[in-house]
């Protein structure tokens, strides 16, 4: 009889730590599918990357122009100089990441990156291109450098202008959406959804 009780509470114990085993396995699975163990989306991490790459070129231009340039004041002839100046550059259009933010949605998979709209950026003069022509000699003028500085400021505005009137805000903003996914992508869990915002 006492190996019966024996046996007994031993199969009771088996049964008791078998069905704890199966609950165990069931609630895991069912945890499992409720996504509790999935990686989460760390927004202010992505927004440390972001602000670390700083500025995005969203999209650049190719221009060329002309300028004409004269020396402001002076006497003609004397110290008031000038000439037209044809130039080659590239314009770009930028988006400030230090201006971004990200908010994460654990429930729906979405990280969300709100940027603010591009800006007219740097402006390259390929200098070997650069040809002067209709210069207008001053005999005091000894300034040279910096009228052809000045010109080039000068030649800065004009073409930041014609940028825009060309539509590289609007281009660098049809391509920012990818290029913000590119940088997003191996910051975030596989499973998540990227959404990309303007402010």
């Amino acid at each position: 009889m006492e190996k019966l009780k024996e046996l007994f509470k031993t199969k009771t114990k088996l049964m008791l730590i078998a069905t704890g085993v199966v609950l165990l396995l069931i609630l895991a699975i069912v945890l499992w599918l409720l996504g509790v163990f999935d990686k989460k989306a760390d927004p202010s991490y992505i927004l440390m990357q972001l602000k670390k790459t700083s500025t995005l070129k969203a999209s650049e231009m190719d221009l060329e122009g002309k300028t004409t340039y004269t020396d402001e004041g002076g006497i003609k002839f004397l110290t008031k100089g000038g000439f037209i100046m044809e130039y080659h550059c590239i314009v770009e259009a930028t988006i400030d990441l230090k201006e971004a933010e990200v908010s994460s949605n654990s429930i729906s998979k979405t990280v969300t990156v709100t940027i603010p709209k591009a800006k007219v950026g740097n402006v390259y003069f390929d200098k070997s291109k650069t040809k002067f022509y209709d210069e207008k000699i001053a005999i005091f003028d000894f300034d040279d450098k910096d009228d052809l500085n000045r010109a080039y400021e000068q030649a800065e505005k004009e073409v930041k202008k014609l940028a825009k009137e060309k539509g590289i805000l609007e281009s660098a903003q049809e391509n920012s959406g990818d290029l913000i996914k590119e940088l997003v992508t191996p910051l975030v869990p596989k499973n998540y959804e990227i959404k990309v915002k303007m402010k």
